[in-house]
């Protein structure tokens, strides 16, 4: 088989060579590069990082600007001297990028309060009079939650999905969070369905389920019609135990299990 006929995967794995428990990198005799685990995505950004030429040549993704092309595109983004940088950005670029890390790349909220974030986001903020925290960035993912929804339900057509469920607990407070989980060009990314407070104990078993179950079905709205349940009737019958068994093991206590459990039979019964 020529080699422009192998898919991107097989081109990688067959740059690896097992020797030794290890998978080394054969590229170059003086690369040490040789990973337990022949993991696809990490041995491809490898080749990226470390052969720009062989990447290229092998045709395993967009083409790669020679190493002098990018040092001068770099200049023109940028102005560098001995102690500050000048960069141009828009305020609606700056905005997108916080706003895309929380909404899309699966960020906590209180990530605004990293002291190396806020270290970086804080000149260019101050440069547009602006002020987000961990407290309004709720406010602004809501202005625009419509567009993000469109966004995630064309990301998700036609893709094999997981949907995974996430507790945490800290000060007396519990999270639920939904988010959908798919491989895009060898990488596996999270999109974030939505998240919310689990009600305290005092509101009884029943109105937490409640109002969980409501928060899990809006959440998993922004699925493509009818994707969900065609899934859920074809494999989740006879996967369920299976499937759910073990992380369900690992939830904080036996109501988020009674939740799952009563969830997943009310989608089933629709």
């Amino acid at each position: 088989m020529e080699n422009k006929n192998l898919s991107i995967s097989e081109k990688v794995r067959n740059l690896f060579l097992l020797k030794n428990e290890r998978y080394k990198c054969t590229l170059a005799a003086d690369c040490h590069y040789a990973p337990k685990s022949l993991v696809i995505t990490n041995c491809l950004r490898h080749i990226k990082d470390a052969h720009h030429d062989s990447y290229n040549i092998l045709q395993l993704g967009k083409q790669l600007l020679p190493d002098n092309d990018v040092n001068r595109n770099r200049k023109k983004r940028a102005r560098v001297d001995d102690e500050y940088a000048t960069v141009r950005v828009s305020k609606q670029r700056l905005m997108g990028g916080i706003l895309k890390m929380f909404t899309v790349h699966g960020v906590a909220f209180r990530g605004m309060s990293w002291e190396g974030f806020r270290e970086i986001i804080d000149p260019l903020l101050d440069a547009f009079h602006l002020t987000i925290n961990e407290h309004n960035i709720v406010q602004h993912i809501k202005n625009i939650s419509g567009t993000i929804d469109t966004v995630i339900r064309e990301e998700l057509k036609d893709k094999l999905v997981s949907i995974k469920f996430d507790t945490t607990s800290k000060m007396n407070r519990s999270v639920l969070a939904v988010s959908a989980q798919y491989y895009k060009e060898l990488k596996l990314e999270r999109r974030s369905l939505g998240w919310d407070f689990i009600p305290e104990i005092r509101q009884g078993a029943d109105s937490r389920k409640k109002i969980l179950i409501e928060f899990a079905e809006e959440s998993l709205e922004k699925f493509p019609e009818e994707s969900l349940m065609e899934f859920l009737e074809e494999f989740l019958v006879e996967f369920q135990e299976e499937l759910f068994g073990e992380f369900l093991d690992r939830f904080m206590d036996e109501f988020v299990q009674e939740f799952l459990e009563e969830f997943l039979d009310k989608l089933l019964e629709e």
